[in-house]
């Protein structure tokens, strides 16, 4: 089971907790080896001036490798191991494993082809099944990743990057301030692409909705 102990927290740009070895190595060559190809039924492809990605969504089922570690990932032991490590109670998405395809609000494979990017953003704030959006576990699959070919996270305007290495991966807290996003277009050559597999946390409500759906920085409607 993937384990919480090696997450290292930082409060700068915000909090967030990072750690370059969350996976190993044969779990990430087992999910790459049944990665689904770009005619998979399943992908939800959104092209826009601030975005262009592709994603498999909960409920949806991913494949069984990248399947089992996100049940892992959401099980009783790791929420316990969350609600420690940030002092909330933490829940599960909610349709995770059943509930409708729309609205596209679940986490799952995330991909990204060479000249794509995702602008800065804050995440929608309120699940319609009534909870309140707290974390988001991204963890990185990318083998041989080079830093030249770009893809990094940037957390906040002070440029902070995270290269989307194999194994990499960082929680964060989900809030109003927490801008982050992929915003320069992706250089790697064809034939490779950025894949993450992505988990949302939530918590109750302790405020009044804010974000129902995700805001981009200086996006046009």
């Amino acid at each position: 089971m993937p384990s919480l102990n090696g997450l290292e927290r930082r409060d700068i740009p915000f909090t967030h907790w990072l750690t370059k070895s969350f996976l190993p190595a044969d779990k990430i060559r087992e999910i790459n080896r049944t990665w689904p190809d770009e005619t998979d039924g399943r992908w939800f492809h959104e092209r826009r001036e601030w975005t262009h990605k592709s994603a498999i969504m909960f409920p949806r089922r991913l494949h069984p490798a990248a399947q089992a570690v996100a049940a892992e990932l959401y099980s009783p032991a790791i929420l316990g191991d969350l609600q420690e490590l940030v002092g909330y109670e933490v829940f599960a998405d909610p349709w995770f494993l059943d509930g409708p395809l729309m609205p596209r609000v679940g986490g799952g494979l995330h991909e990204i082809q060479p000249g794509g990017l995702l602008k800065m953003h804050v995440d929608f704030s309120h699940h319609p099944a009534g909870l309140t959006r707290a974390l988001n576990l991204l963890i990185y699959l990318n083998e041989d990743w080079k830093d030249e070919w770009g893809g990094a996270l940037q957390l906040g305007d002070d440029g902070m990057l995270i290269y989307p290495r194999a194994g990499t991966a960082v929680l964060f807290e989900t809030n109003g301030s927490s801008w982050h996003g992929h915003p320069e277009p992706l250089a790697c050559p064809r034939g490779r692409t950025r894949r993450s597999l992505a988990l949302y946390y939530y918590r109750k409500p302790t405020a009044p909705p804010e974000r129902y759906s995700t805001l981009y920085r200086n996006a046009k409607a």
